[in-house]
């Protein structure tokens, strides 16, 4: 038997595959480097070593910044379920008072709502509560131990018996406040055409996820607009970036962008008018286990609560753990 005495391929350095997936996922390489607690330096060479390994670029970058290309989307993709991996092998190893609690939700959702709200859900939910966050565009089976609680991007009409709704959807157009008084009046829908317009399209088995600017003018202007978008990005993130650094007009979503809206980073371009609802909702779900876990009831209810919603479990079934 021939011994196969070719060098085993070697895999790229942890410390470069690691900033890259946080730059990945951040909207900034500034974020990055704040949640790896490095410099903007360190994770720029960390991602060009890894370039230089891989031989080929993963970025687009301008004056302004960073966004994923082709090549770096598919990576992204593959070294985030491989973190992910490492992340629930190492909890599991790890001796615990308490079993963790593990909430899978897109990175989208994670990033833009729920990383914002965690201190207050997790206070709500009692100071001792082990909680594993799981970004991930893939679909965990809770049934079968992946996850305990999920939040899932559903479309409005599916039945799901342990579930409770914690965001509507609707998308519209937004734009900072200075690319706004840069448009001159704006009191239509065709006011738009000719603006520079950016998009985060999805769509999941041709149905609409997130709006595009042809299926927002379809719907809200009535007419085929035949609209060529400027820029199109594979996240959310990236075209809010965009368009609040480098200006032009987003179809924004009210449940990712509600914290830009609300601090007015972004305005609605026509206000409360003109909104396309989306035929999906941000659901919150659970499996038949939260019910003999105080725990999970009181997490369950911090994060209905953070959302404005109604709490699933009624106070006397859920007390603060400790």
């Amino acid at each position: 038997m021939k011994l196969n005495l070719e060098k085993p391929h070697r895999l790229p350095s942890l410390s470069a595959l690691r900033a890259f997936e946080a730059a990945s996922r951040c909207r900034t390489l500034t974020e990055a480097a704040q949640e790896l607690c490095v410099t903007v330096g360190a994770v720029s060479r960390q991602i060009r070593q890894l370039e230089d390994d891989l031989g080929l670029s993963l970025f687009h970058r301008t004056a302004n910044g960073v966004t994923l290309n082709e090549s770096g989307q598919r990576l992204a993709r593959d070294v985030s379920k491989a973190f992910s991996l490492l992340l629930k092998a190492t909890q599991d190893m790890r001796p615990q008072t308490g079993a963790s609690i593990v909430l899978t939700c897109t990175v989208s959702i994670t990033s833009h709502w729920l990383s914002k709200r965690l201190p207050a859900i997790t206070a709500y939910a009692g100071g001792n509560l082990a909680l594993t966050i799981d970004p991930s565009s893939e679909v965990r089976n809770l049934d079968h131990g992946d996850a305990d609680l999920a939040i899932r991007y559903c479309p409005r009409e599916l039945v799901l018996s342990q579930s409770a709704l914690l965001l509507q959807d609707r998308y519209f157009p937004v734009c900072s406040p200075a690319y706004l008084n840069s448009l001159g009046p704006v009191d239509e829908p065709l006011d738009l055409v000719g603006a520079r317009l950016v998009q985060s399209p999805w769509y999941h088995d041709d149905r609409l996820g997130n709006a595009t600017w042809d299926d927002w003018f379809t719907a809200i202007a009535k007419c085929d607009t035949q609209t060529t978008a400027a820029l199109s990005f594979s996240g959310v993130g990236y075209a809010m970036h965009e368009v609040a650094q480098n200006g032009g007009v987003m179809i924004g979503s009210s449940a990712l962008l509600q914290d830009e809206l609300t601090d007015g980073r972004l305005v609605a371009v026509f206000g409360d008018r003109h909104q396309l609802t989306s035929p999906y909702e941000y659901r919150l779900v659970w499996t038949q286990s939260a019910h003999q876990s105080h725990d999970q009831q009181y997490l369950i209810n911090g994060l209905l609560r953070a959302a404005g919603q109604p709490s699933a479990f009624a106070p006397g079934r859920a007390y603060a753990p400790g």
